[in-house]
């Protein structure tokens, strides 16, 4: 999505009445996310971030493109192709992450959100509706609440349209929310069908607490992609865990934590870190299925701890039940491409993760060029998969150090060297202590198979660090 587009989706009546930042403002929340925990270790990111805060406050009307950034931070020359700006997209994909989970923590009082929107770079500064420093409402009555107007429910909405659709974090630090009973829109795209907002009135009525629970463990789940960056495990466990507290018989909280857990055991070391996690994701399946046993979600989260396990045909099995069940769901088909991806059967990865394929719009990001991406590969089919990485990549698909690494082996397969060498560099540069070896071999059944990754990419120049 281009900036215009993010910028003609918005209501002109909602801009008047919205407060804006001051540059003093967003100068003081730059400094204080920059300065936070969470980006000590990313200095690409807090240059990154600066320097765009920054000539935009120089400039207001100046959209700061891929190329500048690509000289002025990374010395690269302006002359380049589209591809020598790469990392820019990559970096910039990071930081929006890296917002995110900072406003979900220590920057959800910020009185300035700053936002980076996908499609460009030119960043945007929206005034913290959930800011300590802004007045809290007067509290109505319930009645009051029920009969208010969809108008009043832009503040509660503010982050999500800061972060897109299903990326909605840092409401479970916050007091129950405002419960809108008519359809919510971001960007002309309505979030709850009919049939969704009849749900959620039906939990509403159960108590408050059990529709946070949904929409929490709904928001997590959309969020778990990329599923080999450990740091945004953490983070939808966290969610997961906090859905349970506020509804514990919500079958999804524990479906979703089950295929969180299931994840960190296969990337842990052999040994007792990497039971506990098996142990407590077999828990969380255990009672996901007692509680809703016919759940696709159910069933999926079954097949990948399944899988987890080293139970192969157990995990095949709940797939094909969960898929049966919910054949158009994006985050079922993402499970379902990843597990066949796991075990070998690229063509029925492929077909579940298939680009022309019908799916659920309202079920939230996916992630099917990656996996169509790395099936093709696999199956020997480099052209497809270089498209379905770049294709991902200018969408604003998940991105993670695996796509680099695939793109950089299906390069070298090529016999497109200088490419693939370009490909480790924007690797090492961005992910410096990715292990491909470790990673493909740990979440892969088949050895030979993380090894046609791995051995292209050490041609390519890669090394372990």
């Amino acid at each position: 999505m281009s900036d215009s587009e993010n910028t003609s989706s918005s209501d002109p009546t909602d801009a008047a009445q919205t407060p804006s930042a001051s540059p003093e403002q967003i100068r003081v929340c730059l400094d204080r996310i920059v300065e936070s925990d969470g980006f000590q270790g990313s200095g690409r990111l807090r240059e990154l971030l600066t320097y765009v805060v920054t000539q935009s406050l120089d400039d207001p009307s100046r959209k700061v493109p891929a190329k500048a950034i690509a000289h002025d931070l990374y010395g690269r020359s302006l002359e380049s192709g589209s591809d020598n700006v790469n990392v820019v997209r990559v970096d910039a994909g990071r930081l929006r992450r890296k917002l995110g989970e900072y406003y979900a923590g220590a920057g959800q009082s910020d009185p300035v959100i700053i936002h980076v929107d996908p499609g460009g770079y030119t960043p945007r500064f929206e005034v913290n509706a959930l800011s300590e420093m802004t007045p809290a409402p007067a509290i109505a009555d319930s009645n009051e609440q029920q009969r208010r107007p969809i108008g009043s429910a832009t503040a509660s909405v503010a982050l999500l349209a800061t972060f897109g659709t299903g990326l909605l974090v840092g409401v479970w630090f916050t007091p129950e929310p405002e419960v809108v009973e008519v359809p919510i829109a971001i960007s002309g795209i309505e979030l709850f069908s009919t049939e969704q907002q009849l749900e959620r009135r039906a939990l509403m009525s159960k108590s408050p607490s059990s529709l946070q629970a949904v929409t929490l463990s709904h928001q997590a789940r959309n969020l778990i992609f990329p599923l080999i960056e450990l740091e945004r495990l953490d983070l939808t466990l966290a969610m997961f865990r906090q859905a349970i507290k506020k509804d514990d018989s919500y079958f999804g909280a524990y479906a979703g934590a089950a295929q969180s857990l299931a994840t960190m055991a296969i990337f842990a070391s052999e040994g007792p870190i990497s039971d506990d996690f098996q142990n407590q994701a077999q828990q969380m399946q255990e009672r996901a299925v007692a509680l809703a046993p016919t759940d696709p979600w159910t069933q999926s989260a079954s097949a990948w701890t399944a899988y987890a396990n080293g139970d192969i045909a157990d995990a095949r099995k709940h797939a094909e039940i969960a898929i049966g069940l919910s054949p158009d769901n994006d985050n079922i088909l993402d499970f379902h491409s990843l597990l066949m991806l796991c075990i070998g059967d690229f063509e029925a990865a492929r077909a579940a993760a298939d680009p022309d394929r019908t799916r659920d719009p309202l079920s939230g990001p996916d992630a099917r060029q990656a996996f169509f991406g790395a099936a093709s590969f696999h199956l020997g089919l480099y052209d497809e998969s270089i498209s379905a990485f770049r294709k991902g990549i200018a969408s604003g698909a998940p991105l993670s150090a695996a796509t680099l690494a695939y793109l950089a082996a299906a390069f070298q397969a090529q016999g497109d060297t200088e490419e693939a060498r370009q490909q480790v560099q924007d690797l090492k540069r961005n992910w410096p202590d990715f292990r491909a070896d470790v990673t493909f071999g740990r979440l892969y059944a088949d050895p030979g198979q993380a090894e046609a990754v791995h051995d292209l990419l050490l041609d390519a120049g890669w090394s372990a660090p």
